[in-house]
């Protein structure tokens, strides 16, 4: 091997030395290839959004929000899945939702909290404030949308019958809205119920709060910008991976007695090795991400499934494309590794 070569004329304790050197010269090639794709894919909010273009989230979360609103959602939703309930049919309830919540809001509100949330993991925020903004939605149907909203409710319905009157003035009164007669209001009581309603929608958009505070962190240091702890840790580990690189080799280089040829001829293998390590550990976590999250979705109720299903298949794009290009950064570690052990051989003859 080209490295047992390399140290063959030297002492037996700079050997033991090198060979330390080289065991984490090869270790340290694994978080090397990922310090360049975690900084500009996983650590930045664009791959995120991208992942959510593609994701289709933007014409299934209709289904998605109603879904949430029905399992549990009431509690930061109050109110939104039994006013749909009463007064629209189940096939419209997804149309009806894109009504409340329209795409141009929606788009705005996930950019904002992606964003939000990357500003202050990438240390250009003293405060994590990760909020969902209701008043642009609170004003819409607090207004002539509501108004047209509850004008939607009635379209196409026949005429109530005194019968059917009665039965709704009933059922209002025991809180049934949900098995009400499904009908029109005479024109003499028609502006009464629509002014009713439009009130009640008032009433419900009001109980929204103004921001839905999903994460909020305050830096624990006041002259401190952005996180610190496990995951300053982390992120400056890997990029001290980098240093680390140079440092082993500048050690290299001393107990080499800064031989140019010594260096190529014990670098080579380690970086090979260290290379083909990270391709395949890339590789790994791949198909380990792929398999815990469908195994998770497995155990999952229905409603829980579809939404879990969705945002890990936008984190897995997300994580599957950082772990490609940490792949192609492993395989160009071992090709450079490569080429010094064939240089090595050139240099020899």
């Amino acid at each position: 091997m080209s490295t047992s070569r390399a140290t063959e004329s030297i002492p037996w304790w700079r050997r033991n030395l090198l060979a330390v050197c080289a065991l984490a010269l090869m270790l340290t090639c694994v978080p090397l290839a990922a310090v360049f794709p975690a900084d500009f894919i996983l650590f930045q909010p664009d791959p995120y959004l991208d992942a959510v273009e593609r994701s289709g989230f933007y014409e299934t979360y209709p289904q998605v929000a109603y879904d949430l609103a029905v399992s549990g959602g009431e509690l930061t939703l109050p109110g939104v899945a039994g006013f749909i309930q009463a007064l629209f049919p189940a096939d419209k309830t997804v149309s009806v939702m894109r009504f409340i919540f329209p795409e141009n809001w929606v788009r705005a509100q996930v950019q904002r909290t992606v964003r939000q949330y990357w500003d202050y993991y990438n240390f250009h925020a003293r405060e994590l404030r990760v909020a969902v903004d209701f008043r642009p939605v609170k004003a819409r149907l607090q207004g002539e949308d509501g108004k047209a909203l509850v004008s939607a409710a009635f379209m196409g319905l026949p005429e109530c019958t005194p019968q059917y009157l009665l039965s709704i003035a009933a059922l209002a009164l025991q809180g049934k809205t949900d098995e009400m007669p499904r009908c029109r209001p005479p024109r003499q009581v028609e502006g009464l119920v629509y002014g009713g309603l439009q009130l009640a929608l008032q009433k419900l958009t009001g109980a929204l709060p103004d921001e839905l505070v999903l994460m909020q962190r305050s830096s624990p240091d006041p002259l401190y910008a952005g996180p610190g702890g496990l995951y300053a840790d982390f992120r400056n580990g890997l990029r001290f991976s980098a240093a680390l690189l140079l440092i082993l080799l500048a050690a290299a280089v001393v107990l080499l007695d800064y031989s140019v040829r010594r260096l190529v001829e014990w670098a080579g293998m380690p970086l090979y090795a260290g290379g083909v390590l990270a391709a395949v550990l890339a590789s790994m976590f791949g198909a380990g991400a792929r398999w815990l999250a469908g195994a998770i979705t497995a155990i999952l109720p229905a409603t829980a499934k579809t939404v879990f299903g969705l945002f890990s298949a936008m984190a897995l794009t997300v994580f599957q494309q950082f772990l490609a290009w940490m792949g192609v950064a492993g395989v160009i570690l071992t090709i450079i590794g490569l080429s010094l052990i064939l240089a090595s051989r050139w240099v020899r003859k």
